[in-house]
Formats: C-alpha cells, sequence, structure tokens
C-alpha cells in the first residue's frame, strides 16, 4: 500500500536528482507533510511538525554556533529535514552540523547548485497533497474490507489477516485471558513471532484495545514503531478502533436485555427452582464456586435516564467490577437499575467505593442524582431474596434517613432492627409502650421532657454535661429527671431498658421524618 512521501521518496524526485544528502541518513523514512521555505534563525518557531525546509542559509551561514543552534531547534520542532542551498550565501556545511545531524537522524541536503525554491516547494507540495488524498482514499476501502469482516463468520481472525496482509508484517491480536490469534507474515519465522509475543519482546510494538478506561486486548505487530510508515500507522490505529467496536459488539450482545428476564425476577424473589436457577446460570457461565452473592440498586429520580444510559453503565460496572475479581449481572427492575454482584473471594470494599465514586462522577457530568444501596451479602445462590431484600431495606433509609450517594447494609446500624417491626405495622407500638406516657405529658403540659430524655441518654446519663447541653440549671435538670421516672420507672437510665429507649428514641425520629400516620395522637410527635 502506497504511503506518504518521506525524505527517501523525495530524493528521488526530479526537482532533487542533482540534490545530495550529507547527513541524517537514519532518518530518511521520515513522512514529509509540507516544504517550508524560510531564512529566519528562530524558523523553528513556526513549525508544526513534519516540515522539510528550504534555505540558503543567509544570516547565519558564517556563525557555526548560530548554524547548530538552527538545526537543534529545528529538531526540536519535529521538523523532517533541512535542505540548504550551496554558492549563493552558504558555501559549506560545518562537520559540528553534519555530526548533529547525523547523531539525532535529521537528514541535511545540500543543493550544490542555484534552484528555484519557490518552484520545488509547489512541486512536492503538490505531490504532497495527492498523497494525501490516496492515503485516505486506501484509508476509506480498508475501512469498507473492515466493514465487510464485521459482518463475517470468525470476525477477529479475519480481520488479524487482513491487516497481516496490508501492511505485510506478521500480526497477532489477544483478548484477555484467551490464546492470541496469529497471522505470520512469510518473511518472518513463525516460532520467533510467537515467542516474541509471549515475552514481550522489544522487537514488536503492542497497540492496547480499551473500552471504558480498561484493557480488553491487545494487538502486536512485528518491528518497533519507528518502522511504521504514517500510512501503516494510520492502518494499524483503524485497525485497533474496529477491534474496539467488535469487543464492544460482543460484549454488548450478552447485556441487550434491559429488563429483567422471568428467571431473574423468580431469583431475587426466592421463588425460582433449583434446576431452572442452574440451568440459566450456566447459560451465563456464572455456575462456578461464588463465594457471595450481593446485590445492589442504583436509583436515579429520572428514570428514562437510567434506561437510557443502561447500555453504557451495564458494560462500565461489568468492565470495573471484573477488574477486582467480580461478575455482574444488570438489569432494569422496579424502574432501577439492579446488579448481582458474584464474588470469588472476600472483595475489599474499599474497591468497590472507587468503582461507584467513578459512577457518581459520570451522573454528575450528565446533572442527574443517584443513589446506591447495596444489600447484606449472601453465602448461597437460594438466600439472594435475603440480599435483595436488605438492599431494598438500604434504599428505603436512603431515601428517608441519610444523604450520602452510597449506603451499604453494615452502615445503617440500629435500623436494621427498626425495618422489621416498621415493616409489620407495630413499630408505632414499641415507641408508645416505651415513650408513651412521656409523649402524653409533653402533649399536656406543652413541655419537652422527650428531648431531655433523648439529651439524657446521649450524653451516657452524665447530668452535669446534659444540663449543660441543655442550657439548664442542674437543678431544674434534677426535677426533669424526677419526673421521668415517676412516668417510665426509676430505672430508666439502666441496661437493657436504657437501650430500649434509645431504640424507641431513634424510632421516634424515624416515623417522624417519613411522615409516619400516627394512630396513636391526632398530631405529630415530636
Amino acid at each position: 500500500m502506497k504511503g506518504l512521501l518521506t525524505i527517501e521518496s523525495i530524493l528521488h524526485t526530479k526537482d532533487f536528482k542533482n540534490a545530495k544528502l550529507i547527513g541524517g541518513h537514519t532518518g530518511i523514512l521520515k513522512s514529509v507533510s509540507w516544504v517550508h521555505i524560510s531564512e529566519s534563525p528562530h524558523l523553528g518557531d513556526y513549525l508544526n511538525g513534519g516540515e522539510l525546509i528550504l534555505c540558503t542559509g543567509l544570516g547565519w551561514q558564517e556563525n557555526e554556533e548560530m548554524f547548530v543552534i538552527v538545526i537543534k531547534k529545528a529538531i526540536a520542532a519535529g521538523a523532517s529535514g533541512i535542505c540548504i542551498e550551496l554558492g549563493q550565501f552558504t558555501f559549506h556545511i560545518p562537520q559540528a552540523v553534519i555530526d548533529l545531524a547525523n547523531e539525532e537522524g535529521f537528514p541535511v541536503i545540500i543543493f550544490q547548485e542555484l534552484v528555484k525554491f519557490l518552484d520545488v516547494s509547489r512541486n512536492i507540495n503538490i505531490h504532497i497533497i495527492q498523497s494525501r488524498y490516496n492515503v485516505l482514499t486506501e484509508l476509506e476501502e480498508y475501512s469498507k474490507l473492515l466493514n465487510e469482516v464485521l459482518l463475517s463468520n470468525a470476525p477477529y481472525q479475519k480481520m488479524i489477516d487482513t491487516l497481516c496482509l496490508t501492511i505485510k508484517r506478521s500480526v497477532a491480536f489477544e483478548m484477555m485471558n484467551t490464546e492470541p490469534i496469529i497471522s505470520f507474515y512469510k518473511t518472518l519465522d513463525k516460532q520467533t513471532f510467537k515467542k516474541n509475543v509471549a515475552e514481550a519482546s522489544e522487537s514488536i510494538t503492542s497497540f492496547p484495545i480499551e473500552l471504558l478506561d480498561n484493557q480488553y486486548g491487545v494487538l502486536y505487530i512485528d518491528g518497533s514503531l519507528d518502522e511504521l510508515s504514517e500510512m501503516d500507522s494510520s492502518i494499524v490505529k483503524r485497525t485497533v478502533q474496529t477491534l474496539g467496536q467488535l469487543i464492544f459488539r460482543d460484549i454488548y450482545s450478552n447485556d441487550h436485555q434491559m429488563e429483567a428476564p422471568e428467571w431473574i425476577k423468580n431469583w431475587i424473589l426466592g421463588t425460582i427452582g433449583a434446576d431452572q436457577l442452574m440451568i440459566n446460570l450456566k447459560k451465563l457461565n456464572l455456575d462456578k464456586d461464588i463465594a457471595e452473592f450481593i446485590v445492589m440498586i442504583i436509583d436515579c429520580p429520572d428514570n428514562q435516564f437510567l434506561k437510557d444510559e443502561f447500555k453504557y453503565l451495564s458494560i462500565f460496572l461489568k468492565s470495573q467490577f471484573k477488574v477486582i475479581g467480580i461478575d455482574l449481572l444488570p438489569f432494569i427492575y422496579n424502574h432501577q437499575l439492579t446488579c448481582i454482584l458474584f464474588t470469588y473471594k472476600s472483595c475489599n470494599r474499599a474497591d468497590i467505593v472507587a468503582i461507584l465514586e467513578r459512577v457518581e462522577e459520570y451522573f454528575k457530568k450528565k446533572q442527574q442524582a443517584l443513589k446506591v444501596a447495596i444489600g447484606r451479602p449472601a453465602q448461597s445462590l437460594y438466600k439472594l431474596s435475603l440480599a435483595y431484600k436488605t438492599a431494598n431495606e438500604v434504599m428505603f433509609f436512603h431515601n428517608t434517613m441519610y444523604k450520602q450517594t452510597l449506603l451499604f447494609y453494615q452502615d445503617i446500624y440500629i435500623y436494621r432492627l427498626i425495618y422489621p417491626l416498621y415493616e409489620k405495622g407495630i413499630l408505632e407500638d414499641y415507641v408508645i409502650d416505651h415513650l408513651g406516657p412521656v409523649i402524653d405529658y409533653d402533649d399536656q403540659f406543652n413541655s419537652n421532657l422527650i428531648e431531655t430524655l433523648r439529651v439524657y441518654l446521649y450524653n451516657n446519663c452524665s447530668k452535669k454535661v446534659t444540663a449543660t447541653a441543655l442550657h439548664i440549671v442542674r437543678q431544674s435538670l434534677y426535677y426533669r429527671l424526677e419526673r421521668m421516672k415517676e412516668l417510665i420507672g426509676k430505672d430508666f437510665d439502666e441496661f437493657p431498658k436504657k437501650t430500649a429507649l434509645e431504640t424507641a428514641l431513634v424510632a421516634l425520629d424515624f416515623l417522624n421524618t417519613i411522615g409516619y400516620d400516627w394512630k396513636y395522637s391526632k398530631k405529630k410527635i415530636t
């Protein structure tokens, strides 16, 4: 396949038939992006990289130090080479310049007769424009080939074969945890290339294939990066992009079902049979030795956003959790993104938090809020319904008592005891049984003994600290405490009654926070 113009190909044009390469011979394969005429000693400041410079040396031809500086600036700016006309202003090239050119692989070409730079630059630049057009045309043709391969059987092997024949180099492609796919070019010994790939030898160039910040595979090309022409580099990059699309397609084809299928609904609700469960898990290659099953629920006020982003979120989460050794099964259920996590060893909570923080950043960029609830791990696949139930409990408290984005079941503490009472409809009875007399007293006398009790118990029954916290004198506190002894008994500051009262106070706050419709009192208890 034809490539872009190089120093070597330019030296074979008629405009350069009398030119001579005197230094930097190792750089003759450099591509030339443009031919630029300049006499400025600061020419490096005006280059974009890849230019071939035409000059006479006017202004710095007799100053060897300045001559070297100009060449260094051109090299630093990424120029491909320099052509200097001898005989008008410059009569010889200092040895220091030639040595620098050889050291840096920077071609220095001389014209030993007067030439029309305008004609030279015009002719070569026309060639460059035409060659770039040819490159785009050939890239387009190559892309069509890749698109045909995408629709064929065994697309990975055919894509590697196509690349090998196009760039005339041996090529290998390795996906994570799979045997490499190799296509050999005739000039290289097969065993040598296999060994180079296996050992990640410096004689090959690797191109990682990444999706959503995770590496899914590597493309290996025989030879160093410097040996690839610009055209071949473009072809390799196009192949890497297409391989990424192919991997993405294969991943997504396994995740196309957004809504939870019936068997998953039955599983999380605890109504699936053992045989049916194992059949479905085997289809997903998830019938391995799993240490724990965890249910994670992601909720967003904008239900449509979750559906629109399901494809991205599911693939992102699967790839991220895979890195830390967790398989993930995502689906939409009850308008929430629900994920079953399959852990094969004890997982690090910090790793999970780090992944979900990235999800939170993504939601923020999209100006969306989210809440993540993670239930209690289940050690048996037949107890997943319990993991799902606890995840829903966490989400319930997420929506009522907590403000942070991420909440684990282990972090709802006393609410783990409160929720079953609330669910059974007996939490109000628990509150009234323990705090009813105090609530009645406050209601009758417009006092606030409940708050006094709360602060007193919170401060571990320290009268001094409690009086200070309530901004009252200690004598007033003594009076209130005596009143409470009359209402709820003398032992209210002793275990286990103290613990029961503390739990009742938390339950009271919870019921008030959710706007509970009290049957016991016509007005909200505070």
